[in-house]
């Protein structure tokens, strides 16, 4: 239903997911964890070949508890996994902000975590809370005229 993530095979692709947000993206969470132990084979030949060498998944994920995190079990183990073996195809950023460390979702947040990227992300979503996507919409709106090479149509999207 709906259109698609619409990855490409290759490259830095970024989800913010704030609270259920999360869900749009945990299939293609469990599709990375699968290739990484070796089990591509079990999602079919076209699937295995959707992701290539040089894709990389950077996951922010924002709760306000461990507790109502959703797929929180997954997402540290996949994270933990690519730790102990050297790979370098997923990375979690977590925030649990009823433990108040971790910096607020702003649009200084969202620029110095797009700026900080070597290469142009190849895709980033958002997808959380109407307050949380508004902040993105309006933020990404001004990436893109300040930066429209690096940023360009289909980039920057607010599920």
């Amino acid at each position: 239903m709906g259109k698609s993530l619409n990855i490409s095979s290759s490259g830095l692709h970024v989800a913010f997911a704030g609270g259920t947000g999360i869900l749009p993206f945990m299939d293609l969470i469990a599709h990375v964890a699968f290739l990484n132990l070796g089990l591509g084979h079990l999602l079919g030949s076209k699937a295995e070949s959707r992701i290539g060498d040089d894709f990389k998944l950077k996951v922010y994920v924002s709760n306000p508890t461990r507790e109502g995190c959703i797929g929180l079990d997954l997402l540290e183990a996949l994270e933990q996994y690519c730790k102990k073996t050297g790979l370098t195809n997923f990375e979690l950023v977590l925030r649990i902000s009823n433990e108040g460390k971790a910096p607020r979702w702003d649009g200084n947040f969202i620029a110095n975590q797009l700026s900080g990227f070597k290469e142009a992300p190849k895709k980033v979503w958002v997808c959380g809370p109407p307050v949380m996507n508004e902040t993105f919409d309006r933020k990404f709106a001004e990436i893109k005229a300040s930066n429209p090479n690096r940023y360009g149509t289909g980039v920057l999207e607010v599920l």
